[in-house]
């Protein structure tokens, strides 16, 4: 017989079968906590994103939220990946540019 170790929380407890089937059921509706928001450095060519559900292999899709940052998608980039965090190359700017990012893998 081999031994499972539960599955931790925030709450420092196993997760029961309705949270379970919970989470699958919004996974299997396109939902997920592996979403984000975050402005681009002002005055700067890049800006480093932490968020812990980022690794070194996954892949990012940036989605501009304001009117700045949609004029500004073109010339902007994922330009690196860290466990932990991202950065984005992009123009030099002082106006505020805001993306929202969904994580891949």
């Amino acid at each position: 017989m081999s031994f499972t170790p539960p599955i931790p929380t925030s709450r420092g407890l196993e997760l029961d079968k309705r949270e379970i089937a919970q989470a699958a059921d919004l996974l299997g509706k396109g939902r997920s906590n592996a979403v984000g928001q975050f402005d681009l450095a002002l005055n700067q060519v890049s800006t480093v994103v932490s968020d812990e559900n980022v690794a070194a292999d996954s892949v990012l899709h940036l989605s501009p939220f304001n009117a700045a940052a949609a004029s500004e998608l073109p010339s902007t980039f994922v330009s690196a990946y860290a466990d932990g965090s991202f950065t984005v190359t992009h123009l030099s700017n002082a106006t505020v540019r805001t993306f929202k990012y969904s994580i891949q893998g």
